[in-house]
């Protein structure tokens, strides 16, 4: 969920609750690993994963007009930019397959896009601002999966990963007027929860 706080040069504020949220969509995955081999066909090693989501979300559409009458009107977006896994993880192997399942920190990349236009007083023509706000936010990510040998020292694997982050402030948004008489300011407070079947084609060694 997103909590968007758009507070104008006006006396004005206003907050908006999203029900909306990032839907679902194929995403490429790539993932590194190395594993320890253990008495009784376990393993214990460690894991990274990272996923390129690049899904946005419609939130808000604002406008409002200055006191020496410009004009604006913007539409603001949230933007889930990539995902990176640094797991802890173990596995026990039997015949062909490898079940395993680790857990660790987690670093997810978030964007504000505001896109918006100015009317400047006494004019006709729109002038196009575009402006962006991005943060990394750590967090903690969790995986279980099961993978079969192929010939050649291939695996086919499959997982279901799960990763979360707490509410974090992005960096602010100033929508200033072309005559500097004001501007509207944009915070936001994000917090990400995304999920998904991973199945990659990998190679041991």
């Amino acid at each position: 969920s997103t909590n968007i706080n758009q507070i104008s040069s006006s006396t004005s504020t206003s907050k908006f609750l999203l029900s909306d949220n990032l839907t679902n969509h194929m995403a490429p995955v790539v993932n590194a690993g190395y594993y320890f081999n253990l008495p009784n066909n376990w393993y214990l090693g460690g894991k990274f994963l990272y996923k390129y989501i690049s899904q946005e979300q419609y939130d808000q559409s604002y406008s409002t007009t200055f006191i020496d009458g410009s004009y604006q009107t913007a539409g603001l977006r949230t933007k889930l930019i990539q995902d990176f896994y640094l797991l802890c993880s173990g596995g026990y192997q039997f015949g062909q397959w490898l079940a395993y399942a680790g857990a660790g920190p987690s670093w997810a990349t978030v964007q504000m896009n505001l896109n918006g236009d100015e009317l400047p007083p006494s004019s006709l023509t729109f002038i196009p601002q575009n402006k962006k706000s991005s943060k990394t936010m750590i967090g903690g990510a969790g995986q279980v999966g099961i993978a079969y040998m192929l010939p050649n020292r291939f695996t086919i694997d499959v997982s279901y990963g799960f990763l979360a982050t707490p509410s974090t402030n992005l960096p602010s948004i100033n929508f200033t007027t072309q005559t500097n008489v004001g501007f509207s300011r944009f915070n936001q407070s994000v917090n990400v929860v995304e999920q998904g079947i991973n199945i990659t084609l990998n190679k041991y060694f």
